[in-house]
């Protein structure tokens, strides 16, 4: 299996403080992968390098063997790279319908790519179980719906890697378990999700990385993390639920 995505000694400061100092990481096609660690640790900060959201100070960012540190966020989407955020950036007086068409849609010619957009949308609304609500304004949505239309809206430009950053935040016990049932129903995408809830990782990654103070801590399968003496005293002992 090859490697999708590399991250080389990847560097990032706020007010001279540093935030990630030195992290490696590397995913292959079709890998999941969680990003754990304490409040602080550099994860979401290492997603939005990733995204694009934020330029490192030092290192490199490959996807499928390119070096993508210095491209804006809109070229590593179309070169399928997805991303959700903690906050949605779906609008919620638009339709369902309408959201999923306009991210179909996103970078291509309306005339030319309308039909497909609308069989993707309408594909990605039944895959999340929202078929029913398609007319319906997002604003109606319960908060674990719009996880899921977060997650749809993501991949309705077919990414090969999606990051995801704390899918199941704020939801119920039975909104995080559709969330999580439907992030492992997904074929053919990397996932690189940072995620608090210990039990939604043991579900979703085949791999972990454990983040503490900008640095890689520990990298390995769910079993080889949970063994970890360093990673049970500074992180997996003190309380699974602390991000």
């Amino acid at each position: 299996m090859s490697t999708l995505l590399e991250v080389r000694d990847l560097h990032k400061s706020f007010a001279g403080e540093p935030t990630l100092a030195g992290v490696d990481l590397a995913l292959k096609e079709g890998e999941r992968r969680a990003i754990i660690g304490p409040n602080g640790a550099g994860k979401t900060t290492l997603l939005n390098l990733i995204g694009g959201q934020l330029r490192p100070q030092a290192g490199h960012i490959l996807f499928a063997g390119q070096e993508i540190s210095g491209w804006p966020p809109h070229r590593r989407a179309r070169e399928g790279i997805g991303r959700t955020f903690q906050i949605s950036s779906a609008f919620p007086s638009l339709s369902l319908s309408d959201n999923m068409l306009a991210a179909a849609q996103a970078g291509h010619s309306w005339l030319h790519y309308a039909p497909e957009a609308r069989r993707r949308a309408e594909q990605l609304l039944e895959l999340l179980a929202l078929g029913a609500k398609a007319a319906l304004p997002v604003a109606q949505l319960s908060h674990g719906e719009r996880r899921a239309l977060e997650i749809g809206l993501a991949l309705a430009a077919r990414p090969r890697l999606l990051l995801l950053d704390e899918p199941t935040a704020g939801l119920a016990a039975g909104e995080t378990e559709g969330v999580t049932k439907l992030l492992q129903s997904l074929e053919g995408v990397a996932l690189l999700i940072v995620e608090h809830d210990m039990q939604v990782v043991e579900k979703l990654a085949d791999s972990i990385t454990v983040l503490h103070h900008g640095r890689v801590l520990a990298q390995g399968s769910t079993l080889e993390i949970q063994a970890n003496p360093q990673v049970q005293a500074i992180y997996l002992g003190k309380a699974h639920a602390e991000t």
